[in-house]
């Protein structure tokens, strides 16, 4: 799965139950604290570890932009 962020705990939960190979991601949930002010309780590579391999950040810039413009 590719996406612009870190997945979420709930999110991470899915992709355990779908058994998804690899995860590559944009943003990490800890980059996403300067957005929103939230910490993460638990970060998706706890939950998807030996059951996905998950690869980040990748094209950190432009995935930084798209939560820029969205102005949170």
């Amino acid at each position: 799965m590719y996406t612009s962020t870190e997945p979420c705990p709930m999110c991470a939960g899915g992709m355990v139950t779908a058994g998804f190979g690899q995860v590559i991601y944009s943003v990490s949930s800890n980059e996403m604290v300067e957005f929103t002010g939230t910490k993460p309780s638990v970060r998706s590579r706890e939950i998807l570890n030996g059951i996905s391999n998950v690869v980040g950040p990748i094209l950190n810039d432009e995935g930084r932009q798209i939560h820029d413009e969205f102005d949170w």
